[in-house]
């Protein structure tokens, strides 16, 4: 009965570790086929021949891909790397709105009257019109008393 219990205890020990193969799936005959994975196989059956059932080493694997695991160093490289493009677009964001735009405009009392306004990129719509108002004010005396914000 306590060598049974102690079979189950085992099993479930050999199950709760991370294993691509089990030992009883090792088959000596399929060693010469993938000799990295042979190589693998005859370490494990070699440490737990050492070992000799007292604490089973977890042996891992140097071939297998983990690139797809989480790893911290690989997560803050990453957070480094997406604050630096943060800050990299918000300068490049900041440097777009402070650029000065030359904007061609025409007023049209029964003639044109072709002029151009700078103002900046982020500048609003309320802002080119006002720039208009006072440019043309100074030609035009009923400009003086249009409110740009109609």
């Amino acid at each position: 009965k306590k060598a049974r219990k102690k079979a189950l205890k085992e099993k479930k020990k050999r199950m709760a570790t991370l294993s691509f193969a089990g030992d009883e799936e090792i088959d000596d005959g399929n060693v010469g086929a993938d000799d990295s994975e042979g190589k693998y196989h005859k370490k494990r059956r070699q440490s737990s021949n050492e070992d000799d059932g007292n604490e089973k080493a977890i042996m891992k694997n140097p071939e297998v891909d983990t690139s797809f695991l989480p790893d911290q160093d690989r997560e803050k490289r990453a957070l480094a790397e997406r604050e630096r493009l943060r800050k990299e677009w918000l300068d490049r964001q900041k440097t777009m709105k402070g650029e000065i735009l030359e904007i061609t405009y025409s007023y049209w009392d029964g003639t044109g009257h072709r002029r151009t306004v700078q103002c900046k990129k982020g500048d609003t719509v309320a802002r080119f019109l006002e720039l208009v108002r006072c440019d043309l004010a100074k030609e035009f005396r009923e400009m003086g008393n249009v409110s740009s914000d109609a």
